[in-house]
């Protein structure tokens, strides 16, 4: 879908088509309509992917490449700051002048190390993913949040992995972590309880079944009042609401 700028006649949307040849893909939307996403590489003249963003005033805009490498635009904020990844590499982006950040790794890079970012708040903090490729045969991951280019590991619920999706305007990092028993579990990130919550053991009343399913395809979100929305094991939708509201945590 294309957001709507105008309307025919008949008072019914008109798409702002964002390309011409179907080459931009969109990934995440501002509330000012910016639109940040990729340029596949089919479309661009070196043939790699490029971080782009759409605007209504200017049109698509070839972000280029990050650092000498393909890239793509994954979430954008208010101020039109945008995260993304570059072969390896997680990245924030100052709109429109840049330059792209590199945002570092949990793991020595030295050692094989493949960093990703997620989400993107407002005041330009970036939650994201650092993986240590250099055990083989063993997957070890950690959610990450980068506020100020201070990198902090938000560790995992006893396993070897975490994923961090999202990120609010409090700091709060919302995502999946495997468990000391090798169980899949949604976990909230805050500052305010001290670390990693692991909100499958501190939901009540759930009659919904596991918060994520166990070959790991749920996908979480949180907001500015600490709500997180996903899906269950048995495929059902839910919204988690704190009991109590996110400013007196």
């Amino acid at each position: 879908d294309c957001p709507a700028s105008s309307v025919d006649e008949n008072g019914q949307p008109v798409p702002s088509w964002l390309d011409n040849l179907g080459q931009f893909t969109p990934q995440a939307m501002n509330n000012g309509g910016d639109v940040a996403g990729c340029i596949l590489a089919a479309y661009t003249s070196d043939g790699v992917r490029h971080a782009a963003v759409w605007t209504e005033a200017d049109g698509l805009d070839d972000l280029g490449l990050a650092n000498g490498a393909e890239a793509r635009a994954v979430d954008i904020n208010e101020s039109r700051q945008i995260c993304g990844d570059f072969s390896g590499f997680a990245w924030r982006y100052n709109y429109p002048d840049g330059p792209f950040e590199d945002l570092g790794t949990l793991f020595p890079r030295a050692k094989r190390s493949n960093d990703f970012s997620t989400s993107i708040n407002d005041f330009g903090d970036v939650a994201g993913n650092s993986q240590d490729e250099s055990k083989p045969f063993q997957t070890i991951q950690h959610g990450f949040r980068d506020t100020a280019g201070q990198l902090l590991d938000l560790g995992t619920l006893g396993g070897n992995v975490s994923n961090a999706e999202s990120i609010n305007n409090y700091g709060d990092v919302v995502g999946v972590s495997m468990t000391a028993a090798n169980e899949l579990h949604v976990f909230l990130y805050s500052d305010a309880f001290g670390g990693m919550t692991d909100l499958e053991l501190a939901v009540t009343n759930n009659t919904g079944g596991p918060l994520c399913a166990p070959n790991g395809t749920c996908h979480v979100l949180v907001n500015d009042y600490g709500e997180v929305c996903g899906t269950t094991d048995a495929g059902r939708a839910y919204i988690l609401v704190p009991a109590l509201p996110r400013s007196s945590w």
